[in-house]
């Protein structure tokens, strides 16, 4: 099976960059890899004062993002014209779920987070396969034990 665009939802962590390399072996002469990086940014509320982070901040964060992301991307077999960086301001889960909608496959790592902590942080593989608009593969960083 071939798949013409994989979109592979980077972090910057371990997990994200085990599956890149997945979706770097799943990748045919014909498909296009989308890295895309989103940034959960635009402020924070604390009691009745909200602080929201300047522009020009914004902007560089962006712009290392997108930097990092091509620093990534070097060590792929795929060929630099078939890999494209996006970088995204909002919600992961909800941004990789819109960007699944133009895509064929989204390959993701997990942090593999249990019991409380995901509680608390939620987790966004489990939002994107519910509602990617086509299949997930999670890449596991590495073994659980027991």
């Amino acid at each position: 099976m071939s798949f013409k665009k994989i979109l592979v939802p980077i972090d910057f962590s371990d997990p994200s960059r085990v599956a890149l390399h997945q979706a770097d072996k799943l990748a045919g002469p014909d498909s296009t890899l989308v890295l895309l990086h989103v940034n959960p940014i635009g402020g924070f509320v604390i009691m009745d004062w909200t602080y929201t982070i300047p522009p020009e901040a914004i902007s560089k964060m962006q712009t290392s993002a997108g930097e990092e992301l091509e620093r990534w991307a070097k060590d792929l077999k795929t060929p630099t014209a078939k890999i494209k960086s996006e970088v995204a301001l909002g919600d992961a889960a909800n941004e990789i779920i819109h960007h699944s909608e133009k895509c064929d496959l989204v390959v993701m790592g997990t942090h593999g987070r249990r019991g409380i902590s995901r509680f608390l942080l939620g987790s966004v593989a489990e939002r994107v396969v519910r509602g990617a608009q086509c299949s997930v593969l999670i890449a596991r960083a590495k073994a659980r034990s027991g």
